[in-house]
């Protein structure tokens, strides 16, 4: 077995443990969160994103999902973006061949998606760390090497606040892969030099369909009053949001 160099994202659930208890006690609750991570688990993640891929045909071009089953879509797409996710406990990684230019851009948006679903569905935040370097990574089997590490402890040590951080040689490269596309521009330098995106770039992304601000702001606000009843000591975490939020909210339509 070889290594074999890999963009790789891994993303942790802030607040997971409060979200477990909290499932205990609210069945509603317990079969979303249930739903969400089931359905992940299933590989529905892949199959959004490979979904999203244009294909050809006598109508002109349309996204995948449009011709193909979800079962088809794997079959077809899988063998050419081979993108990889593990879930485990409150931990995602995500990762793609880093000679994939296609495969990386999925990746960021792969990333995208699953902040999407679980703030969307459930309230919860993430924190990650996204870098480039040796993996082995196997749906279902081994997951280790050297970029796990770093994405790990970009993770927990650098990343602070709910963003996902960016090491410098994995921004190099995807500065190139990105260069063009609605993707263009999403990771940005922070206020502490580290390269990153979060939240907020995500939910006022202009691809994206969520345009509400009352609604970010009802949500947010909602986050924040659950953080200050259980857990005080976590609210710079959403107040960081709340931050991020207050300097694109003038923006946002």
């Amino acid at each position: 077995m070889e290594y074999e160099k890999r963009l790789v994202c891994f993303i942790d659930l802030l607040g997971f443990k409060s979200t477990i208890e909290k499932s205990a006690d609210d069945s509603n609750f317990r079969a979303r969160l249930y739903e969400v991570v089931d359905a992940l688990g299933k590989g529905e993640i892949e199959e959004y994103i490979y979904g999203s891929i244009p294909i050809l045909d006598k109508d002109g071009l349309k996204p995948a999902r449009e011709k193909y089953s979800a079962a088809e879509i794997r079959e077809r797409f899988h063998p050419m973006v081979r993108m990889e996710v593990t879930q485990f406990s409150d931990s995602f990684v995500f990762s793609v061949p880093a000679e994939n230019d296609a495969a990386c851009e999925m990746l960021v948006k792969a990333a995208f998606a699953v902040h999407m679903v679980f703030f969307l569905e459930l309230d919860l935040l993430m924190r990650g760390g996204l870098t480039v370097g040796s993996l082995v990574h196997v749906k279902n089997g081994p997951l280790f090497g050297p970029a796990m590490n770093e994405a790990h402890a970009i993770e927990s040590s650098e990343a602070i606040y709910p963003r996902v951080v960016v090491s410098e040689e994995a921004k190099s490269h995807l500065d190139k892969v990105l260069s063009g596309l609605d993707l263009e521009g999403a990771i940005k330098k922070g206020f502490d030099g580290r390269y990153f995106f979060d939240l907020i770039d995500i939910l006022t992304w202009p691809a994206n369909a969520i345009r509400s601000r009352r609604d970010l702001s009802d949500r947010l606000f909602r986050i924040e009053k659950d953080i200050l009843s259980t857990e005080k000591r976590a609210h710079s975490k959403i107040a960081y949001l709340l931050h991020r939020w207050s300097q694109v909210e003038p923006e946002f339509s």
